[in-house]
């Protein structure tokens, strides 16, 4: 599970930030163009519809997330929304599984990982696909791709309906709410 907490923190530690007192911005980023972007996924709580984290997309009913807001949430509150661009978006899968890392600590950020299972099996196409694993080490100032629904300026503000784009310089080994 090491591995794939790294793997995890280098492809998608910064899309969407959802420690509770972070911001979850993408400054500077860029519009995405459709098709471009195929492995986000966007989770939301089923009730109120309320965008809590991005993931990517492991498989064909897999999505690799942050465990911040899914513990004590039971499986059937969770909404899984793939191949969006502009949200809201009109398909929503729901999940029927949350695994969460066993050694996530809260308290320290650490092993902040899971994976949701879709109840039924994303349907994949043009712009829904899952994203491809890297198998080496990634050294930090390595440059990483980060996508997100995030905000897009450093000052307060509502977050973007409009998924973004940026490259970044990869810090191994710091946390990702930094």
């Amino acid at each position: 599970m090491k591995i794939l907490s790294f793997i995890f923190m280098a492809i998608f530690a910064l899309t969407i930030n959802a420690s509770p007192s972070a911001d979850r911005r993408i400054v500077d980023g860029e519009q995405v163009i459709p098709g471009t972007v195929t492995h986000q996924a966007v989770l939301s709580f089923i009730n109120s519809g309320f965008l809590f984290a991005g993931g990517s997309i492991i498989s064909v009913s897999h999505v690799l997330t942050v465990a911040t807001y899914l513990i004590g949430r039971g499986h059937n509150s969770i909404g899984i929304t793939v191949g969006a661009t502009y949200l809201p978006a009109s398909t929503e899968y729901r999940s029927d599984l949350i695994v969460i890392h066993h050694d996530y600590d809260r308290s320290l950020n650490i092993n902040n990982i899971a994976i949701v299972r879709s109840f039924q099996h994303f349907e994949l196409n043009h712009f829904v696909r899952p994203i491809v694993l890297g198998t080496s080490v990634i050294s930090p100032g390595t440059s990483a791709r980060i996508s997100g629904f995030g905000a897009t300026s450093t000052t307060k503000g509502p977050d973007s309906h409009i998924l973004h784009v940026k490259n970044v310089d990869m810090a191994v080994g710091h946390r990702a709410d930094r």
